[in-house]
């Protein structure tokens, strides 16, 4: 016989046998239980809740982030633009000299060269902002190529850029006698027209970078033909060219430029005090 309770003063007569709560006790225990359970349910929904919540999040995150890449592009095309007034260029069509102001900032050109370099490196991702900022006719910097001062708005920087992007792949190529005789200058833009620069993009936006070399690769060699350059060098470039596309195909990245303003390479005016 099993007790609900021992005798009061002494043990139960069955001493092994289990005591049970008394029916008080036991809707108490059941009360607790629930309150319990009850509890764990709850934390358990917050707990889901929670995590949903940080899915949410971290898909927001995310988009964010997409958002915040397009916006850095677009603030650094936008820092691009100089504080100093363009200086004045003087002479005729055989060369032109810079005159700077006496008070211009030259920090300023360091800054802006800084941040070239830095978009370029970033060419492939801020592409479509790179595009779409080559009208942009705010003063960026000034430079000197082939003897002649030049310069340059924040569009004509992101057109530059671009352009280095795109002749990559076969501007290295070109024959060395062309190099030397400056020819390499016209084959920069020879393929697409330096006007027709955005146009040209526009009308592939849908296409990825290596794509984009892949495509002037393949035209620049008929441009090749035309140099003036020994037949061997021209077979040779062209040959180069060839295996660069299948390069370029097999591992469907684009190749960096040598350099800024590829082919027709440029020089920073010193500071002047």
């Amino acid at each position: 016989m099993i007790s609900s309770r021992p005798p009061h003063g002494g043990r139960s007569a069955n001493a092994g046998a289990i005591t049970l709560p008394r029916a008080t006790d036991l809707g108490r225990y059941l009360q607790n239980a629930s309150l319990v359970l009850g509890l764990f349910i709850g934390c358990l929904g917050l707990i889901l809740a929670q995590s949903d919540h940080l899915r949410v999040s971290a898909a927001d995150t995310r988009s964010k982030g997409t958002g915040d890449t397009m916006s850095e592009a677009k603030r650094l095309i936008g820092a691009l633009a100089n504080h100093n007034p363009a200086p004045n260029l003087v002479g005729d069509e055989m060369g032109k000299a810079a005159v700077f102001d006496k008070k211009y900032d030259w920090a300023e050109q360091t800054r802006v060269h800084k941040l070239i370099t830095e978009l370029s490196a970033h060419a492939e991702e801020t592409w479509a902002d790179l595009v779409d900022s080559m009208d942009d006719k705010r003063y960026a910097i000034t430079y000197q190529a082939v003897n002649s001062g030049y310069n340059r708005s924040v569009g004509d920087v992101c057109k530059d850029i671009i352009l280095d992007w795109l002749v990559a792949g076969y501007v290295p190529h070109v024959p060395p006698t062309a190099r030397a005789s400056g020819q390499a200058r016209a084959m920069r833009t020879a393929v697409v027209g330096y006007r027709r620069v955005k146009e040209w993009c526009l009308q592939r936006k849908s296409k990825k970078l290596y794509e984009l070399q892949i495509e002037m690769c393949e035209k620049s060699m008929g441009w090749i033909q035309r140099l003036r350059a020994p037949e061997k060098e021209k077979r040779a470039s062209i040959q180069a060219i060839r295996a660069e596309i299948k390069s370029l195909q097999a591992g469907k990245m684009p190749r960096a430029p040598e350099g800024f303003r590829a082919g027709m390479p440029v020089r920073l005016y010193p500071p002047r005090r």
